[in-house]
């Protein structure tokens, strides 16, 4: 593990931009702040969001859908009670 993190690409570039004088400790850690905040606010978003619709799993993936997926959005939207029908899908 130990050999990997010398070549982990995050660290290899902080090196290198503190080593050109691009950038130094003070404008990291503030990286690292707006970062952790930024997270803070998405879990917080996440978390606090009302639950999406069960097609949506199925939805923008595939511009056709392939017949087994299909199947399997049908039984979970049958599964979640929201109606296929008006989802594009069939009742059948």
């Amino acid at each position: 593990m130990k050999a990997w993190r010398t070549r982990d690409p995050i660290q290899r570039y902080r090196r290198w931009l503190e080593a050109a004088g691009i950038a130094d400790g003070p404008y990291f850690e503030s990286v690292e702040q707006e970062a952790k905040e930024f997270a803070h606010r998405m879990r917080t978003g996440v978390i606090g969001s009302d639950p999406r619709p069960v097609a949506e799993m199925f939805e923008w993936v595939f511009a056709d859908l392939p017949p087994h997926l299909a199947r399997q959005r049908e039984e979970a939207l049958r599964m979640a009670g929201e109606d296929i029908a008006t989802r594009g899908g069939t009742d059948g």
